[in-house]
């Protein structure tokens, strides 16, 4: 996460100064629940505004023009339900919605932003984003019972100073939560007579025998045992590796977890230096693709799925960011997932999230009249309801998906509450939707249908979610804090230190892993170089946010 420089909380401060103070909080009379339209939702009152409203919203359009937003499915049926127009305020990152609130030219309203929560709560204390609870209260019945059946998402949702001040993406994805994974060609375990690895030594084995014994029988040796990719979702081999030493939750974390009851940092541990002398010496046999050090997502897609198959092992979030089953299914059929491997001192590990999208999103700004914020507000009820929420995901009901019948299966084998109607991959029509804010617990999430055969490409979030059953073992007990709100001066001070902290255990492991440093000698000059870093002061923020997992 990148964070806020200093001289752009000051302009913050000064264009708050110079803002009114937000909309009005006039006395409104409560609203009546209706009937609920499914298991879930509950249908707020008068949904539609009696006149046509227009709201400025912002919304990251992740680099597609705004009238993308305009014209899909999606936004259509919203105008006609809600009787609202958008005037869309659009950007391509989170950084963009920064630099406007610090200028003080910012929209009305934040409709998909992905903005962290870290920043969050400063904005919240100056008054530049507007308290929801009570609109919530009053005007958004499904998000209330949302509260009440998720305790986990109503606690983080509240600020320290006991606001709301935004509201997340929440998505209970199953196979997202343990989403560091490794793929293994098992054909060519079968082409070199060996067994799926269990530990660090036979999986050592099995890549020296993918290296020499031709597995892909065409003559050459072209094989590459193990690769990745960077900048992308649990593309780099090493991170799934350090597990079998001490728990990594990877690059782009805070690389932090639970020693009894304390918060710990695993890259200054003995166990994390084991772990680089295992990999390295994986490289220096060449082993370990150096290219997955420099390829990203895209050049690595376009290696797995070329004529020659010339991969044997990868690491990514799910299968499909390499052997994608809908371009190339009987290659992507030949791989299985490599569950954690032992290390030589009986660690096996899995990084756990149990939530996944909790960066923010919908806000109600100060410069919105009252009007514009009731609206707004029913808006978001609208995507935190099962048919809202799965809408956003996939356009509008009866266009891109509908409920189940009976006899469909979910992806858990339960019955299923929905089914998409154009394909059960996320590859829809491009005009159906462009994701806005949504709510999908876990119940919602595994009751999507999927076929039961899972080397089908209707039944691929099913083989995801049967090969994360066979994670689940290997998480840990207690996870570190992460995704919550924290006080604007901690916010502040850990932002600072996460760069400088990342930055330092990814270039130095990846240094000691290519040979460019030398691990024996120069290991104690990079933990001391830690301490120039403030690891206690950033370590000591973290424990104060950290709860143990009942």
């Amino acid at each position: 996460m990148k964070h806020l420089k200093m001289m752009l909380f000051i302009l913050v401060v000064l264009s708050v100064l110079l803002t009114a103070c937000g909309p009005a909080q006039t006395a409104q009379p409560a609203p009546t629940q209706g009937d609920s339209t499914t298991a879930m939702d509950t249908e707020a009152p008068s949904d539609q505004a009696q006149t046509p409203i227009t709201l400025q919203v912002f919304i990251d359009t992740e680099g597609e023009d705004a009238a993308f937003v305009n014209d899909s499915r999606l936004t259509k049926y919203m105008k006609n339900k809600f009787n609202v127009n958008f005037d869309v305020v659009s950007g391509t990152t989170a950084e963009t919605l920064t630099l406007m609130l610090a200028s003080g030219d910012y929209p009305k309203l934040i409709y998909k932003s992905w903005y962290s929560m870290l920043e969050v709560v400063k904005y919240g204390e100056l008054g530049v984003f507007v308290p929801l609870e009570d609109y919530i209260a009053k005007y958004a019945p499904n998000v209330t019972k949302a509260f009440e059946e998720n305790p986990a998402l109503k606690a983080a949702v509240y600020a320290p100073d006991g606001h709301i001040y935004m509201m997340p993406y929440w998505e209970e994805c199953y196979h997202c939560s343990m989403a560091m994974k490794m793929w293994i060609n098992t054909e060519w375990l079968k082409a070199v007579g060996m067994d799926m690895p269990t530990t660090t030594d036979e999986f050592e084995k099995v890549l020296i025998a993918f290296r020499d014994q031709d597995p892909n029988g065409n003559g050459q040796k072209d094989e590459i045992p193990l690769t990745g990719f960077i900048n992308s979702w649990n593309g780099e081999p090493w991170n799934f590796l350090m597990n079998a030493f001490v728990y990594n939750t990877g690059t782009g974390s805070d690389f932090t977890y639970i020693d009894g009851d304390k918060v710990a940092f695993a890259p200054i541990q003995p166990e994390w230096k084991e772990g680089l002398k295992y990999i390295k010496n994986l490289y220096a046999q060449g082993l370990y693709d150096p290219q997955a050090y420099t390829q990203n997502a895209e050049q690595f897609k376009n290696l797995a799925l070329g004529d020659d198959e010339l991969v044997g092992v990868y690491a990514a979030g799910h299968l499909g960011m390499g052997m994608d089953p809908w371009v190339n299914l009987e290659r992507a059929n030949k791989y299985e997932p490599v569950l954690p491997l032992k290390g030589p001192a009986g660690v096996q590990l899995t990084p756990y999230w149990p939530n996944r999208g909790m960066d923010g999103s919908f806000a109600i700004t100060n410069k919105a009249s009252e009007e514009e914020a009731i609206a707004f507000i029913k808006l978001l009820d609208w995507h935190y309801s099962e048919e809202g929420s799965v809408s956003s995901w996939f356009g509008p009901k009866e266009e891109g998906w509908t409920w189940a019948e009976d006899g469909d299966l979910g992806i858990n084998g339960e019955p299923a509450i929905w089914k998409v109607l154009e394909s059960s991959s996320a590859d829809i029509q491009t005009d159906l939707t462009w994701e806005p804010i949504f709510y999908m617990p876990a119940r919602l999430f595994l009751g999507w249908a999927s076929s039961q055969d899972i080397y089908t490409t209707d039944g691929y979030e099913r083989r995801l979610y049967l090969a994360t059953k066979e994670y689940e073992k290997f998480r840990p007990a207690q996870i570190p804090p992460s995704g919550m709100y924290m006080t604007s001066e901690d916010s502040d001070t850990y932002g600072q230190l996460l760069v400088s902290i990342q930055n330092q255990v990814q270039l130095n492991s990846a240094a000691f892993i290519t040979g460019e440093k030398d691990i024996d000698k120069e290991w104690d000059a990079y933990v001391a170089g830690f301490n120039d870093l403030k690891l206690d002061q950033y370590l000591s923020i973290l424990q104060k946010y950290y709860t143990p997992s009942e």
